[in-house]
């Protein structure tokens, strides 16, 4: 067998599936099923090409959110747990003594308050000793009302009781100071827990 007889002959009209000759109107229906497939087959590639391009976007996408995700929490708990030393540092050396120098002004405070409806009365201000110099020393320039200062040993520093006949209101500087450092503690679990969960 020669080359020639292997290879199709373009020319000479084509041989139909049981090996006859097709004639021209079938040749126009046989181009126009063999495009239509072709069109067809070339449009299922394109979806298809489309949808795998979708997923493997989509898969790239999700990963990159969950990495994404990821750096986000280790920088917020790396912040987190750095401002929270700055905090605790603050709660411990600034916040006790700007809450000392303080009691003097929130005693004036409460006082002020009273004195529009009781400016006849005589107050007693309970203090622990060692807030007694700063109570008396803004006390001594208050003279809208009687006043009266004593230490009282059960008292802890920052904390005041001003009675009247009908009232007493406290002050609790110290429970100040514990409650923002036991916020700072739950801070602080909060990123351990964090950190360690991932």
């Amino acid at each position: 067998m020669s080359i020639l007889d292997m290879l199709e002959d373009f020319a000479a009209p084509p041989i139909s599936g049981d090996g006859s000759h097709v004639g021209s109107m079938d040749l126009e229906e046989l181009k126009a099923e063999n495009f239509e497939a072709g069109y067809k087959a070339g449009w299922a590639d394109s979806v298809s090409n489309i949808t795998e391009d979708r997923n493997v976007i989509s898969a790239e996408l999700s990963r990159n959110l969950n990495d994404l995700n990821f750096t986000y929490r280790e920088a917020y708990n790396a912040i987190l747990t750095s401002v929270s030393a700055v905090l605790q540092e603050f709660s411990v050396q600034i916040l006790p003594e700007i809450l000392n120098r303080s009691i003097g002004y929130h005693v004036l405070d409460e006082l002020l308050k009273l004195a529009q409806k009781h400016s006849e009365q005589c107050v007693l201000i309970c203090v622990s000793p060692a807030d007694s110099f700063v109570v008396r020393q803004l006390i001594d320039d208050f003279s809208s009302m009687r006043v009266e200062v004593d230490e009282d040993d059960t008292l802890s520093e920052g904390q005041v009781t001003i009675s009247l006949r009908q009232e007493e209101r406290q002050i609790d500087l110290s429970g100040i100071l514990q409650g923002f450092q036991d916020a700072l503690a739950a801070i602080d679990d909060s990123c351990m827990k964090a950190s360690v969960n991932g």
